[in-house]
């Protein structure tokens, strides 16, 4: 990300902000500044790639502005090596950015490609500081480099790094569990830095003595520690998350990145096919698009590849293609055209005169790693059906068919190309629309022509509370919007006269409740939407489950929160800490449950989150504050959710399970009644002064209402009554 992102929520990033950031800091005290590397344009981990020739201009970009920053070490990360590495060693210090990294040595003569390390002196402090690179290869890199072993690596140099600075400190660009090998072999490193795959969502590890740095994805935020050295002793008092907002850019950095950009080539419509070549729709979509791309002088089609390293048929031709795109790259189109037209794989191959025993070796000797940087790619973005079509990386929302993708290049192209006259103006009634009208493709042969007529109008309500705090721009109001454009939308609210009136003739559970007056049985989508619908007098509301509840206003107000938490939640530990962070000294804390806990078919897991949430309800009812000792110890324990931590003399055993005891068999089923009328379906979820329940989906949105919502005096424990 080199300039902020315009994206909802969360700060922007963005280079010229970072550098706003840690000018605010310099002046204020010695800033030690460094970067673990994944800052190249490109490859798997980029959600916003342009292709090579822009990537690598967003590249030049990252390094002059980091440069003009002002870091102290910089190392490489695996996907920095994607241009070559001699091309970013020598980028590297025209823009004088200091790159260190002890294990990667060219494959010829075994020389360093950047410095095994540098000094840095802050105030009264001497730094020496390495960088090591992990040999993970999800994508094509540079060849003529080799990843030593980097504890070897770094031995070798450690001596002379102990006899010329204060302090050590390792950038590593391993990931978190060989950061920790990494700091173990090293145990007077008093900082770490990891800054490849992680685990933990906090800023800063600290782990027998040592600080453990982390990365904040994009740039939007950076992890931060004040550093205290007394008496050759080097602490950490405060540290955490420095957010990259965007309100006072530095315009030399924001200049310098926009000059840099100037060189960017047109955007390209960038096709992204994900398919099995197993899957024949897969393959009936590489044979529409193809002739697509080559229509778009601005459009290309990468083909990637969904699945897993195992030795089947499937993956052996994955290879096959990829050792074609390698080895005979004018070809790869002429290839997958052929092949997906029907021929079979080594007929195609005979067909367009390429090597057969030299595409073998090739897949026997690269195939894995470049394979399993496409499952790796489709992974990460939750790609799993076949064929799946994104369209500038994001999902295309249409079927992968060449005349309706064509239609969306040619909308969204500013010089339409010539075959842009030549299409249908429609597909289907959901291609036509104007604000106020219903449109309907009338279709002829391959596709149609929108015809536009008015709507039936019918009025709409949506029943409401006075006031919902977390509650965002209401979705089904935009849908019914969009899809009956006649609805005459009407927002009401509980307390008001008409409110009463329906609250009374009704009788919902919860609310938002929306009614569509029975007119809309007559509207021309009224089929969309009926299965989801049932009548209720003169009105059509929506069926039970459909929506999910969010505001029970029944239940008696009681200002304060409650959050329930899955004891086996992944992350549990950091959910725990926040919560208990914003709590008084009995938490008002719940477990969740996902299955009856009466029923007689429970699977291991369940009984195991079972067993844990008998122990947190027996301790919230008997133990006070032992309640919030308790969770302290669950949230520090490694195993938490495994083997449960229980200090307490009077919690459940671990190995007991559910308690077979009248009263606590009552608590658990009343607590079962309670997450069962609330509807408590994810991992953490927050009651609000008893009455609206809100998902928290990521760390910010928790974070966020324990910070805006607070509790009140001694409302913790009474937060989930009745």
């Amino acid at each position: 990300m080199v300039r902020a992102c315009d994206c909802a929520g969360g700060p922007p990033g963005g280079l010229a902000n970072r550098a706003s950031v840690v000018a605010g800091i310099r002046g204020k005290r010695p800033v030690l500044l460094l970067d673990g590397g994944g800052f190249s344009g490109g490859g798997v981990y980029d959600s916003y790639t342009e292709g090579r020739h822009n990537d690598s201009v967003r590249t030049l970009a990252a390094l002059e502005a980091m440069g003009l920053i002002g870091y102290d070490a910089v190392t490489l990360g695996d996907d920095d090596l994607q241009y070559g590495a001699g091309w970013l060693a020598a980028k590297a210090a025209e823009f004088g950015v200091p790159l260190v990294c002890a294990n990667l040595v060219t494959g010829r003569d075994s020389t360093l490609v950047a410095a095994p390390y540098v000094v840095a002196q802050k105030g009264t402090v001497t730094f020496a500081i390495t960088g090591v690179v992990t040999d993970d290869r999800l994508f094509a890199v540079d060849t003529l480099v080799a990843v030593r072993e980097p504890v070897a690596a770094v031995r070798d140099i450690y001596g002379e790094m102990r006899k010329r600075a204060d302090v050590r400190v390792a950038i590593s660009h391993l990931g978190e569990e060989q950061t920790k090998k990494l700091a173990s072999a090293f145990p007077d490193c008093a900082i770490l830095v990891n800054a490849h795959r992680k685990e933990s969502t906090r800023a800063v590890l600290e782990r027998d003595g040592q600080l453990i740095m982390q990365f904040g994805f994009q740039g939007k935020k950076m992890s931060f520690a004040d550093l205290v050295f007394t008496n050759g002793v080097l602490s950490a008092g405060k540290h955490g998350w420095l957010s990259v907002g965007g309100d006072t850019p530095v315009p030399i950095i924001a200049q310098a990145v926009s000059a840099r950009l100037a060189a960017l080539e047109e955007p390209a419509h960038l096709l992204d096919l994900y398919l099995m070549t197993e899957c024949p729709h897969g393959m009936r979509a590489v044979r529409d698009l193809l002739p697509v791309s080559e229509s778009f002088t601005t459009a290309s089609l990468d083909v990637w590849f969904i699945g897993s390293l195992e030795d089947t048929a499937q993956s052996r031709e994955e290879r096959i293609w990829l050792a074609v795109e390698a080895l005979y790259p004018e070809l790869y189109n002429d290839f997958a055209a052929v092949r997906a037209g029907g021929t079979g794989l080594f007929e195609t191959v005979r067909a367009l005169a390429l090597d057969s025993s030299m595409l073998v070796s090739w897949a026997g000797e690269h195939g894995n790693e470049m394979l399993a940087m496409h499952y790796s790619r489709s992974g990460r973005l939750g790609v799993t059906a076949c064929p799946t079509l994104f369209i500038n990386n994001q999902p295309a929302g249409i079927p992968p068919e060449g005349m309706r993708v064509a239609r969306e290049l040619c909308a969204r192209a500013e010089g339409k190309p010539r075959m842009c006259d030549s299409l249908p103006e429609c597909f289907e009634d959901r291609d036509c629309s104007t604000p106020g009208k219903i449109g309907v493709c009338a279709r002829d042969g391959g596709g149609g022509t929108c015809v536009f007529r008015e709507p039936v109008t019918f009025e709409f309500i949506a029943l409401m509370p006075d006031s919902m705090l977390f509650f965002e721009q209401d979705r089904t109001i935009e849908t019914t919007r969009e899809l009956f454009p006649g609805a005459r939308i009407r927002i009401v609210r509980m307390s008001s006269r008409e409110g009463r009136r329906i609250l009374q003739k009704l009788k919902p559970e919860a609310l938002p409740l929306y009614l569509f007056d029975s007119k809309v049985k007559k509207a021309a989508r009224f089929e969309v939407a009926k299965p989801g619908l049932v009548r209720q007098g003169r009105w059509y509301v929506f069926k039970e489950g459909v929506l999910r509840k969010r505001y029970f206003h029944r239940r008696k107000m009681k200002e304060g929160l409650a959050v329930f938490i899955d004891p086996l939640f992944a992350d549990v530990k950091e959910v725990l800490r926040l919560a208990l962070e914003a709590h008084g000294p009995r938490a008002a804390i719940y477990p969740a449950l996902f299955a009856d806990p009466a029923s007689e078919n429970l699977t291991n897991t369940e009984k195991t989150r079972q067993a844990e949430a008998l122990r947190w309800l027996v301790l919230r009812e008997q133990s006070g504050n032992g309640y919030r000792h308790y969770l302290e110890g669950y949230m520090r324990n490694d195993s938490s959710g495994e083997r449960p931590y229980a200090p307490e003399a009077n919690a459940p055993s671990a190995d007991t399970g559910i308690s077979s005891t009248t009263a606590d068999s009552a608590l658990v089923m009343q607590h079962w009644q309670l997450l069962q009328e609330l509807e408590i379906q994810g991992p953490v979820e927050i009651l609000i002064d008893n009455r609206e329940l809100v998902p928290a989906d990521s760390y910010g949105e928790l974070r966020s209402l324990l910070e805006k919502k607070a509790f009140g005096p001694g409302s913790a424990a009474g937060a989930a009554g009745e």
